[in-house]
């Protein structure tokens, strides 16, 4: 357990060093039936072929972009809050 955590913190702070941002940010506050601990699943993409790197951080989870996008990992100019979106100023 204490391992998962360890590994899931350096990944946040990994992409965090990258400025990569999630496309996906959600609490349980918001989503209350959604699955808690500590740990990372890849999706698969689904119909877009995209797929995301899901942290799920106790009671939160963030959602990364796992494709690549003229050569490099793709990184969003936003980040969500709470499901709406807030733009940020580069």
């Amino acid at each position: 357990m204490f391992l998962n955590i360890v590994k899931v913190y350096g990944l946040v702070a990994k992409y965090w060093l990258m400025d990569v941002k999630p496309t996906i940010h959600r609490t349980v506050e918001t989503h209350p039936n959604m699955e808690r601990g500590y740990f990372t699943r890849l999706g698969t993409g689904g119909k877009s072929g995209e797929p995301l790197l899901r942290v799920n951080v106790g009671n939160w989870y963030s959602s990364f972009p796992m494709y690549h996008r003229n050569g490099k990992i793709r990184a969003n100019s936003y980040v969500p809050i709470k499901g709406n979106l807030v733009q940020v100023q580069r």
